[in-house]
């Protein structure tokens, strides 16, 4: 497809679905709404990452009506995300995988349209370089992955992908069958789940716990930072928000109890969840190179750095 068609075919989505994608807010690109094509930025890294749209903040999971508990009843807003880098990609697959049986989640996934796209390598990032091969382990319903000339090659994920090319008049392109998850942790260096788990209390750690704000940025931008709380008010509604584990009442307890003690327990805590125990109980690693992270740290921590001097204690 060439970047006249591919124009075209933006323009035909707008006339059918609400459509999202990066594009500049103030400083910053994000992921939005959009209303032209012109407004989309390629190939920008997007501040934040996909999780806000499947798992919304706060977002409300069902509320005391009639001396009974019910669900809000959702409304169906059919929408397509365009433009997901790789690696948001990867990160949307494996929460595919860890909402599985989240009926909110799933919803939201149900009604949207996945499309990613290429993209460059920046300062901070250290994904893995597009390969054919690794879109046969993603989620996705589009894939355009940019030639040097400008012109793209299609790729479907579903058989929605394929209907949506196919009603715009474009059948230039490859169907790829999914075939399970991706074992992320082959890109990472040898033995690193095995490193970590060995390393608790380390130098390292008492370092990065003296260097560190707990300030929390790090997990708000990761796209794979998962966790979250439960909140019930007086009306009886409950509702789902963002956790952090940075902050101190994360693994606060009933009679005051922090099984995090200190800055130094919650950073190590941090990368044992995404380089162990992750692994241990999905198969994959909470870390998709992104290097939102390192982008937003205000002390300039940066993970692939450590990951690099983890990776040498011996």
């Amino acid at each position: 497809m060439n970047q006249i068609n591919y124009n075209k075919f933006i323009s035909w989505l707008l006339l059918r679905f609400t459509v999202i994608s990066p594009k500049q807010k103030g400083e910053r690109v994000c992921f939005d709404k959009i209303k032209t094509a012109g407004e989309i930025e390629s190939f920008a890294k997007p501040f934040y990452p996909l999780r806000k749209f499947f798992l919304p903040c706060p977002e409300k999971l069902y509320e005391h009506r009639k001396n009974n508990y019910a669900a809000p009843k959702q409304k169906n807003h059919e929408r397509i995300i365009l433009n997901i880098p790789l690696y948001d990609l990867e990160a949307l697959s494996y929460l595919i995988i860890i909402f599985g049986r989240d009926p909110y989640f799933q919803k939201h996934l149900r009604d949207t349209v996945i499309c990613g796209i290429s993209a460059l390598p920046d300062e901070n990032s250290f994904s893995a370089q597009f390969e054919d091969k690794i879109l046969q382990h993603l989620k996705f319903d589009l894939y355009f992955d940019r030639n040097e000339d400008g012109s793209y090659r299609l790729f479907t994920g579903s058989e929605q992908g394929q209907k949506i090319l196919e009603a715009f008049g474009e059948k230039n392109y490859s169907h790829i069958e999914y075939r399970g998850p991706l074992n992320n942790l082959a890109f990472f260096a040898p033995k690193i789940k095995e490193k970590i788990k060995a390393s608790r209390g380390a130098k390292i750690w008492q370092d990065l716990g003296k260097k560190c704000l707990a300030c929390g940025k790090c997990t708000l931008v990761c796209p794979l930072c998962y966790c979250y709380d439960l909140k019930t008010d007086s009306r009886g509604k409950v509702s789902r928000e963002w956790g952090n584990c940075f902050y101190s009442e994360f693994s606060e307890v009933a009679g005051g109890h922090k099984f995090l003690k200190n800055i130094e327990e919650r950073i190590y805590n941090w990368y044992d969840h995404k380089f162990v125990r992750m692994v241990l109980e999905y198969g994959f690693t909470g870390c998709v190179q992104c290097g939102r992270c390192s982008d937003v740290c205000p002390v300039g921590i940066n993970i692939k750095k450590n990951l690099e001097k983890i990776n040498k204690i011996s």
